[in-house]
């Protein structure tokens, strides 16, 4: 499945002596993430010597140089054909037979989640409740209802304020035909306007204040 990526980043490698390809990086990037006895480049470097897991993983051994480097060479957009494909794969969970009789529009769940634990991989700071500093993303979300599989996802800071702040997003990504299921920190007249005006619809929690 990884397969494709192997050639990219390597235009510039006219030597050809590349020994980390995509591939193989995104495969160390998930063995990172998926096993909580590696903690560092350094130990990732070290379980890559393990005769099985390298031989298991299709990788070897790397430098910390070139691995550093990878996030620059690479070209992330790549990945959304593996994402498809994995996308492509999933069957529809089972779900209430009245949405489907009673809707006319895609159902879509939108949320905008914090992501304290990124701080591990990257750190994006901003300062929040008395300028005490923080460590984390925003990940706005459209998840498809039957699936529960993103349709549509952007990475902000965690701010939650200007071009972060989630009805802006998610005000960037409205489409027609589409029914938008929100919490309430979505409740805005003027973003509900929106979506009724480009001919979708939307379902919002709202407090108990607020005048209609």
């Amino acid at each position: 499945m990884l397969s494709d990526l192997r050639g990219s980043g390597c235009q510039r490698d006219k030597a050809g002596n590349r020994d980390l390809h995509f591939d193989q990086y995104v495969t160390l990037v998930l063995l990172y993430l998926l096993n909580p006895l590696i903690d560092s480049m350094r130990s990732l470097q070290e379980a890559g010597l393990i005769e099985k897991v390298a031989q298991q993983l299709g990788i070897k051994r790397f430098s910390l140089g070139s691995f550093s480097e990878s996030v620059r060479v690479f070209e992330p957009q790549k990945l959304r054909a593996v994402i498809d494909q994995l996308a492509g794969e999933l069957r529809p969970l089972q779900s209430d037979l009245r949405l489907k009789d009673h809707l006319h529009h895609v159902l879509t769940l939108v949320d905008g989640t914090l992501l304290n634990s990124l701080s591990t991989i990257a750190a994006s700071w901003f300062s929040n409740y008395g300028d005490v500093p923080k460590h984390a993303w925003r990940l706005h979300t459209h998840l498809d209802w039957q699936t529960l599989v993103p349709s549509a996802v952007k990475l902000t800071d965690a701010r939650n304020s200007g071009q972060s702040d989630e009805k802006y997003v998610l005000r960037t990504q409205l489409q027609k035909d589409h029914c938008y299921v929100m919490d309430r920190g979505f409740g805005q007249f003027a973003l509900f306007n929106d979506i009724h005006r480009i001919g979708s619809s939307y379902v919002c929690r709202v407090k108990e204040n607020s005048a209609f």
